[in-house]
This record gives C-alpha cells, sequence and structure tokens, in this order.
C-alpha cells in the first residue's frame, strides 16, 4: 500500500476520501456521481456515494452558489448556499463554518436555469473542458472599445479561482473604406481587457489581416465569468470589419 494516497482512490483505498464529481445533468439539475471510487468524507466519516448518484434542483435559485453534501439520517443530500467555505478539523471543505456539509461544486443559475455544462463546476476530481462561440462577423467604426453585434462572442463558463484559464480568439479583420486604418482586438473577461491588445495595419482598404490572441491567467474569483473579445478602430469616421471566433479551456 503506497505511504500517500493517490489524486483518485480506488474504491478499496482506506485513503479515498472524495471519489465524486459534480456536473451538470440539465438546466435544472446538477448531479453528484461517483468517480474512480464511492465514499464522500463528511464530518471525518467515509459516506457512502449512492451508485445512482444525488442530484439538486437549482429551479428556485439565481446566482453563485457553493453545491455542498450532507447527511440526513442515512441519505447523503445536496444543498446550495451564497456564503463561503473552509477547511473543517479533518481537510476537508466545509461551507459556512458547518462540519456536518462537505464542499463538491459550483453552479451559476440564472433565474433558475443553466443553459449548459458551464454553468457548472466540480470542486473533486475536475476535468478539461473548451468552449467555442460561434464565428461572428461584424462591424463599426468606434475608437472606443466594443464588443461585436449583441456581444455573440460572449462565452459564460465556471470554476474556481484557484484555476488557471485560458482564454483565445482567432480570425480576421479588415478596413473597408480605407488603408493603414489601426484595427485592434483584446480578450475581456467580465468586461474587462485582459493581456494586451493585438493591432493590425491592411495595406488596402479590404485588406484581410489575420487575427490571433491567446492568454493564460488565474481566474478572478469563485463563480461564473463571461469571456469575450472587443473591437476598436484609430480613427473616426472609417469602419472596420472583423470575422472572429471566441474561445476558452479551463477545468471544471
Amino acid at each position: 500500500m503506497p505511504l500517500y494516497p493517490p489524486a483518485v482512490a480506488t474504491v478499496m483505498d482506506p485513503w479515498s476520501t472524495h471519489d465524486c464529481r459534480l456536473d451538470w445533468a440539465s438546466t435544472t439539475t446538477v448531479k453528484l456521481s461517483r468517480f474512480g471510487g464511492q465514499y464522500l468524507m463528511i464530518n471525518g466519516v467515509r459516506q457512502v456515494i449512492p451508485a445512482a448518484g444525488v442530484t439538486y434542483n437549482v429551479s428556485a435559485l439565481n446566482g453563485n452558489y457553493y453545491v455542498f453534501a450532507y447527511m440526513v439520517g442515512s441519505v447523503m443530500t445536496l444543498g446550495a448556499t451564497g456564503g463561503s467555505y473552509a477547511n473543517d478539523s479533518f481537510g476537508m471543505p466545509c461551507v459556512n463554518g458547518d462540519g456536518g456539509t462537505v464542499l463538491v461544486g459550483l453552479a451559476y443559475v440564472g433565474s433558475g436555469s443553466m443553459a449548459h455544462a458551464g454553468y457548472v463546476c466540480s470542486y473533486w476530481n475536475r476535468k478539461q473542458f473548451v468552449r467555442t462561440s460561434a464565428v461572428v462577423t461584424g462591424s463599426h467604426g468606434s475608437t472606443s472599445p466594443l464588443y461585436l453585434g449583441s456581444n455573440d462572442l460572449n462565452i459564460i463558463f465556471t470554476t474556481f479561482a484557484n484555476e488557471t484559464y485560458e482564454a483565445f480568439c482567432s480570425g480576421t479583420a479588415w478596413g473597408l473604406d480605407v488603408a493603414s486604418l489601426i484595427i485592434y482586438t483584446h480578450l475581456d473577461m467580465n468586461g474587462t481587457r485582459i493581456g494586451q491588445y493585438s493591432a493590425v495595419c491592411p495595406r488596402f482598404a479590404g485588406w484581410y489581416c489575420p487575427v490571433a490572441q491567446r492568454l493564460a491567467t488565474a481566474a478572478p474569483g469563485d463563480g461564473a465569468h463571461n469571456s469575450s473579445v472587443q473591437t476598436w478602430v484609430n480613427a473616426p469616421g472609417y469602419t472596420a470589419q472583423w470575422q472572429l471566433q471566441n474561445g476558452v479551456r479551463y477545468m471544471a
């Protein structure tokens, strides 16, 4: 037997304390499932996670929530809180100082609904996700940063602050009516520019220039985040056009 527990313990391993993942199950439901074993330590006791998993309905919620597990008699149950979490005396994260709970993940709920799997993040046994936007084409002549159209490049994803995520965008940009127009693009997180902007200067009007940006950085906090792209030009009275796709790679 190894001196220290492996990252994902086996069913028979006496060290096993968090053999689970929290996942999106539907627009109104999250589900805690077994992962690499069957145990979850709650209040110092290794409880058996039901083979069918444990579900929780979020339709009455709105905002960012910590999802936790607790026992009602012999039945494992899930709950949600907008509070906080910290490790208990057994080293397990409990919510709001209640040792009878253990944190299992995050959920972002928009008026009782979660549109896709990006609205949920597991605390235990996270895996990599890549989410991308549609390819969006838009034009404007603003000298201040703007989102294209109705911000169709926006991607919502949920993660913990101790995770690094990677944002990226690619596509083309071109000036519609003048050469030597400087066309700017930058990655945006929660309404704030991250990293450096890219700048292209078409040699002729209608000259296509490639646009590509990529940045890895820490999540700004626990909960849901908005990854997007903003664009602008250097001179008033002229119009540029962009065709872009946004993406984000993260652990959840």
